[in-house]
């Protein structure tokens, strides 16, 4: 098969034998917005052709996804396109922060984070080993051999003692149905039931009991409906008692993921070289903040703690700040924000701030990170006044 492409104005999209969708960000420093993200769906279907395949999503050259974007990409319309999606980022602190935001988000379909093809590759092909997952014998072959064990031993007594028992034990066939239902379910269940119908004719015939109509005869029509009636009664128990270990299990998992995503994002945060920190939306003040955002503005954490970012805003820096504030309290986020912050000394710094609103603990709160730029300025400034004085020094030449 012909390797199928579509490009959007940001990503690559393409389809190939394996039948793995493949994005991949071609921009760097690309901002992943919501427009953008209903192009990269549109082109997945596009180029699956209505398939709902794996996908492999490089987006080692974003540099940032807005919230609106990360709705769209785990909500379920994307489902429609995409079975499971493996991430690759380009460095271990991006996934742990990146598993962290998806355990926020939850997508319907399975999600995981890699620094490297090979290895989305491989879990993509552990994912959907072999196109589904269907019936395995090798992990049913205790419940066959139970369920044929049952329909043997049935055949057995009925055929040894049937002169004894009479045609009364054909409604023992219950048993194999009964299990059948249970190991495999409502179709299962009725198939069984279909089976006795003529395994008990054939035992009857055998007995004595001529034509297809033995059952008929020895009145054993009613406990074949009955035998149908507990085959879906023990089916429908059965899909409840999955449901409700698949959930418990969901939960389970949810809850050990969440802690994981919690301890590795706790890490990255940590040992970040950005100033990152997490504000409460309720009162304006910080609730964890990294080391490296200690000693940038040159703050003990506790101290830092009793503060807000509103605290350390420089005067003419207050509207930029407001105006920050209301985006993020309306649902939007601020990307590459450039303002200045007061060192606990008094001096000034000049940072590049990214932020965004999420829910953390049930309560709203804002994750930013800031970098210290404020040599990069002194040196544009120092740019400046020299372009300033070849001006001037031109304007004179010229002039003479």
């Amino acid at each position: 098969m012909k390797q199928r492409t579509v490009n959007t104005n940001i990503s690559e999209v393409r389809f190939g034998e394996d039948k793995i969708i493949r994005g991949t960000i071609t921009r760097h420093g690309s901002t992943i917005t919501l427009e953008e993200s209903r192009r990269f769906f549109e082109a997945a279907v596009r180029v699956s052709r209505g398939m709902r395949c794996p996908c492999i999503a490089d987006i080692r050259n974003a540099g940032w996804i807005t919230s609106e974007a990360r709705r769209f990409l785990s909500g379920s319309e994307m489902s429609q396109a995409i079975s499971s999606c493996a991430m690759i980022v380009d460095n271990t602190a991006s996934r742990i922060i990146g598993s962290f935001f998806m355990s926020f988000f939850k997508p319907p379909f399975p999600v995981e984070i890699f620094t490297g093809e090979q290895d989305a590759l491989s879990w993509i092909n552990r994912e959907h080993g072999g196109w589904g997952k269907g019936w395995k014998l090798r992990e049913e072959w205790p419940s066959v051999i139970l369920v044929a064990t049952a329909w043997m031993l049935f055949i057995g007594i009925y055929c040894l003692l049937h002169d004894r028992v009479g045609g009364g034990f054909t409604a023992l066939a219950v048993v194999p149905v009964t299990l059948a239902a249970w190991f495999w379910g409502f179709g299962a269940g009725i198939a069984s039931g279909f089976i006795s119908f003529f395994v008990n004719t054939a035992l009857l015939n055998y007995s004595g009991t001529g034509g297809w109509d033995a059952l008929v005869q020895n009145r054993g029509l009613p406990g074949i409906a009955a035998l149908f009636i507990i085959a879906v009664i023990v089916a429908y128990l059965r899909s409840l008692r999955t449901k409700l270990i698949r959930e418990l299990e969901r939960r389970r998992d949810a809850e050990h993921a969440i802690k994981e995503s919690e301890e590795n994002f706790r890490r990255a945060f940590e040992s970040s070289s950005e100033g990152l920190h997490l504000v409460s939306m309720e009162d304006g003040r910080f609730i964890a903040v990294n080391p490296s955002m200690c000693r940038m503005l040159g703050y003990s954490e506790q101290e830092l703690l009793n503060r807000g970012p509103a605290d350390l805003c420089a005067p003419e820096d207050q509207h930029k700040q407001q105006k920050a504030l209301s985006i993020l309290q309306t649902g939007g986020e601020i990307e590459n924000h450039e303002g200045v912050r007061l060192k606990k000394d008094g001096s000034r710094m000049h940072a590049l701030i990214s932020a965004q609103n999420f829910l953390w603990h049930g309560k709203n709160v804002v994750y930013g990170a800031m970098r210290d730029i404020t040599s990069i300025k002194e040196i544009q400034k120092k740019l400046q006044q020299k372009n300033k004085e070849i001006i001037e020094i031109t304007n004179i030449v010229t002039h003479d």
